[in-house]
C-alpha cells in the first residue's frame, strides 16, 4: 500500500509552525534558480533597488520643501531644480524598473508553472501503477497538483516583498530613529498585535483544502463526465445531465460557504487591527503637528516625518502579513514536495540475481509458483500458478469474471511486483531485469486500451516512439493489426487527426480504433505479444483477420491472449482455463473438449446460443 501521510486536525499556531514552514525556502530558491537564472537575477535585483526609493522619496520631499524655502528668501531656483530633478527621475525610475519587473515576473511565472507541472508528469510516470489504483495516493497527487503551478512563484513573490519591505522598513524607520527612537519601535511592534489572529485563520484554510481532497477530485470527475466524448453518450441516453449537474452544484455551494465563512472572519479581522494600526499611526501624525507648532521640527521635517510615519506603519503591516500569507502558501507547497519526495518509483526497483529452483535451459516465459494478492488485502487473487510457454506457441486464457486472467497479465507486464514465486524469461529470473527491459520483451494491448487524440501515425507509433521517424515500420504494424484497410479510408491516411477533441479530428469506430491498438503493440519487435479482449468490438470477419495475423507474427514468437468468447480461442496452441485465481483445466481445445469438464460446458453454452441466435434470424 503507498504510503500516505494524513493530517488529522490542524496544529496550534505557533511562531514555531511558522519558522519550521520555512523550510522549503532553499528548494524553492533551487527551483526558481533552475528555471531561469537570468530571469530570476533581473528580478531580484530590481526588487532589491526598487525597495529603497521609499526612503529615498521621503529625504528627496524634505530637501525639495528645504530648497523651496531657502529658494523663496533667495530668489535663488537653481538648488531647487536640481532637487526637483532628482525627485522627478526617482519617479520615472520607480515606474520604468516596475514595468520591465512585473513582464519578467510574468514570463518567469509561466516558465515556472511549466517546469513543476513537467516535474510531476515526470514524477508520476516513475511512480508504480498499484499508486494508481490507491485513492489515498490519487488525494495525494490532487493535493501536489492543487494550486502548485503558481503557489511558488507567489512564494517567490513574497520573498521579494520579504526583502523588499525590510530594506524599505529599516531606511525609512532610520528617519525615524534618528528623531524618537521609541516611535519607530511601538509603529514596528503594533502590527505583531495581529499576528496570531492571521496564523489562525490561514491554518483553518488549509486544514478545508487538505480535507477536500477527495471532493475535489469528485467534482472534476462530473465535470469530466459531463463534458468529454468518452462519457457524454450515455450521460445524454439515460438523461442523468441534470442529476450530475446537481451533485456538482451541491457540492460547490458547500465549498463557498465555508470559503465565505473565512473570508468574512478574515476581513473582520484585517477590519480591527487595520484600526488600530491607523489609530496609532494618526496618534503619532499628531505629536509631530504639536513639535512643529511648538517650533521642535521645520515645516520640511515634518512633512518628512508625516511620510517615514505612514509608510513605516503600512510597511511593517503589510510585511507581517506577507510572512504569515506565506506560512500559508507553505502549507500548500509541502504538499508539492511530498509528493516529489516519494522515493519508491519504477527505476529504484533493485535488480537482483536470482537462482531458479528449475532447470535454467528452459525456453521461453515461465511461471512458477506464482501467488499474488493486491496491496492492502488479504485475499489471494492468485494461486500457485505454474505454466510455460514455449517461443513459436499461443496461449490463450479464458475464465469467468474475477477468475485472475487479467491479474496474471497486469504481473506479466510488471505493473505489479511479485510477491510469491517467480516468472523467467530465458531462464533469467524477472527479478534480474530492469522493469524497463523487462517490458521491452512484449507488445501488449490492454482491454481498455487509450484512443490517443492523435494522428494515426502518432497512435501507432506510440508502441515504439523511437521508430516513430521510419514509415515502414509503421505501415507494417498496420498491415499486421488489419488496419491497413481503416487507414485507406481516412483523409489523410496516416496523417489524420483521430477523435473529435481537435479540428478535422474523424471519430472512428469501436473496431477500428481496436486494430489501431493492436497495431501500435505490433509496433515493436517483442518476443511476447499480449492482448486482453482483442477481438472484443470487432465484427466475425475482423476477428478472424486479426488472429490469422496474429498467428503469422507469433511463429517465432509468443503469444498470450484472453478472450471471453470461446471461438476465438480454439486455434490456440494451449488454452488454460482459470476458475478463481487458479488454473483449473490446461490443455488444447480437443483434449479439454474430450475432457469434458468446465471449459467444455462454457463453450458449448456459447456455442448453441450462437446456433439459435443463427437460426432465429434465418428466413422461415
Amino acid at each position: 500500500m503507498p504510503q500516505t501521510s494524513e493530517r488529522k486536525g490542524a496544529n496550534s499556531p505557533s511562531f514555531r509552525n511558522v519558522l519550521e514552514s520555512f523550510k522549503y525556502w532553499p528548494r524553492i530558491l533551487k527551483l526558481l534558480w533552475q528555471t531561469n537564472p537570468l530571469y530570476f537575477l533581473l528580478v531580484f535585483g530590481l526588487n532589491g533597488i526598487t525597495s529603497l526609493i521609499p526612503a529615498a522619496s521621503v529625504m528627496l520631499t524634505q530637501m525639495l520643501m528645504t530648497q523651496v524655502g531657502i529658494a523663496q528668501q533667495t530668489g535663488i531656483l537653481q538648488p531647487v531644480l536640481m532637487v526637483f530633478a532628482l525627485f522627478a527621475g526617482l519617479a520615472l525610475f520607480r515606474e520604468i524598473s516596475r514595468i520591465i519587473s512585473d513582464n519578467y515576473q510574468a514570463i518567469f511565472s509561466e516558465r515556472l508553472s511549466n517546469s513543476i507541472n513537467m516535474q510531476l508528469m515526470k514524477k508520476a510516470d516513475h511512480l508504480p501503477y498499484r499508486y494508481f489504483e490507491d485513492a489515498e495516493a490519487y488525494d495525494k497527487l490532487q493535493r501536489a497538483r492543487q494550486d502548485s503551478s503558481f503557489r511558488p512563484f507567489q512564494i517567490f513573490q513574497q520573498i521579494l516583498q520579504i526583502i523588499g519591505g525590510t530594506i524599505t522598513l529599516l531606511s525609512v524607520a532610520g528617519v525615524l530613529f534618528y528623531w524618537q527612537w521609541w516611535l519607530a519601535l511601538v509603529l514596528l511592534l503594533i502590527p505583531l498585535t495581529s499576528s496570531f489572529s492571521y496564523l489562525r485563520v490561514g491554518e483553518e484554510e488549509f486544514q478545508i483544502d487538505w480535507n477536500r481532497a477527495a471532493e475535489r477530485r469528485k467534482q472534476s470527475y462530473f465535470l469530466g463526465l459531463m463534458t468529454t466524448d468518452a462519457s457524454v453518450k450515455e450521460v445524454k441516453v439515460f438523461g442523468i445531465g441534470s442529476l450530475l449537474l446537481e451533485k456538482y452544484r451541491q457540492m460547490y455551494e458547500r465549498f463557498f460557504k465555508e470559503d465565505k465563512k473565512l473570508l468574512l472572519k478574515r476581513m473582520r479581522i484585517t477590519l480591527f487591527f487595520q484600526i488600530v494600526g491607523i489609530g496609532a499611526v494618526i496618534g503619532t501624525q499628531l505629536l509631530v503637528v504639536q513639535q512643529t507648532v511648538a517650533g521642535v521640527l521645520t515645516i520640511a521635517m515634518m512633512m518628512a516625518y508625516i511620510q517615514a510615519i505612514a509608510q513605516t506603519q503600512a510597511t511593517s503591516s503589510s510585511l507581517l502579513q506577507t510572512l504569515f500569507v506565506m506560512y500559508q502558501n507553505n502549507l500548500y507547497v509541502s504538499q508539492l514536495f511530498a509528493f516529489l519526495d516519494i522515493e519508491e518509483s519504477e527505476e529504484s526497483i533493485v535488480q537482483r540475481p536470482y537462482v531458479s529452483t528449475k532447470q535454467a535451459e528452459q525456453t521461453g516465459f515461465v511461471f512458477q509458483n506464482v501467488s499474488f494478492r493486491y496491496p492492502g488485502t488479504d485475499h489471494y487473487v492468485l494461486k500457485n500458478i505454474n505454466l510455460q510457454l514455449k517461443p513459436g506457441e499461443t496461449l490463450a486464457i479464458v475464465g469467468e469474471n474475477g477468475s485472475g486472467k487479467s491479474t496474471l497479465v497486469k504481473l506479466l507486464v510488471r505493473l505489479y511486483e511479485l510477491e510469491e514465486g517467480d516468472i523467467l524469461y530465458q531462464g533469467r529470473s524477472i527479478r534480474s531485469y530492469s522493469v524497463k527491459a523487462w517490458r521491452d520483451l512484449m507488445g501488449t494491448v490492454f482491454q481498455d486500451f487509450i484512443r490517443y487524440e492523435l494522428t494515426a501515425r502518432e497512435n501507432i507509433a506510440l508502441g515504439n516512439w523511437r521508430e516513430a521517424e521510419h514509415a515502414e515500420a509503421v505501415e507494417m504494424a498496420a498491415k499486421n493489426s488489419g488496419a491497413t484497410t481503416v487507414l485507406e479510408r481516412l483523409p489523410l491516411g496516416l496523417d489524420t487527426q483521430l477523435g473529435k477533441w481537435f479540428k478535422e479530428g474523424v471519430q472512428l469506430s469501436g473496431g477500428q480504433w481496436q486494430k489501431i491498438a493492436i497495431a501500435r503493440a505490433y509496433m515493436r519487435d517483442a518476443a511476447l505479444f499480449v492482448l486482453d479482449e482483442p477481438s472484443a468490438a470487432l465484427d466475425p470477419k475482423a476477428e478472424k483477420e486479426v488472429f490469422d495475423k496474429f498467428a503469422e507474427l507469433t511463429v517465432d514468437k509468443m503469444g498470450i491472449f484472453i478472450s471471453h468468447r470461446y471461438s476465438t480461442v480454439r486455434n490456440a496452441d494451449r488454452i488454460i482455463f482459470m476458475q478463481q485465481g487458479e488454473i483449473l483445466e490446461s490443455g488444447t481445445h480437443a483434449s479439454l473438449m474430450k475432457r469434458n469438464g468446465s471449459y467444455a460446458v462454457l463453450y458449448q453454452m456459447q456455442a448453441a446460443a450462437y446456433i439459435d441466435n443463427q437460426e432465429q434470424q434465418s428466413p422461415a
